[in-house]
């Protein structure tokens, strides 16, 4: 088992994280984390719901670098859960 530990990301979370579910459709943010749940795009007795995400770009200012830039994706993202 000497790759078990590649997944291991200490210190580090996504911008992102889309967990579709059985549950309500939402979208949260958690920890500076945007967590997304588009539900599914059918289920067993009809239509179901997707997401819709717009992301605008990073505003850089003159002094940062791209290293020490903070992404803060959930200050830019809009997410639109659409049913069918």
């Amino acid at each position: 088992m000497p790759n078990l530990r590649l997944a291991d990301f200490v210190g580090v979370a996504p911008d992102v994280l889309v967990l579709p579910s059985m549950l309500a459709s939402s979208a949260k943010v958690v920890d500076s984390v945007l967590v997304l749940n588009p539900g599914f795009l059918s289920k067993r007795m009809g239509p179901g719901s997707y997401a819709e995400m717009h992301v605008l770009p990073p505003q850089i200012k003159g002094g940062e670098e791209e290293g020490g830039l903070s992404h803060r994706v959930w200050e830019r993202a809009r997410v639109e859960i659409v049913r069918i």
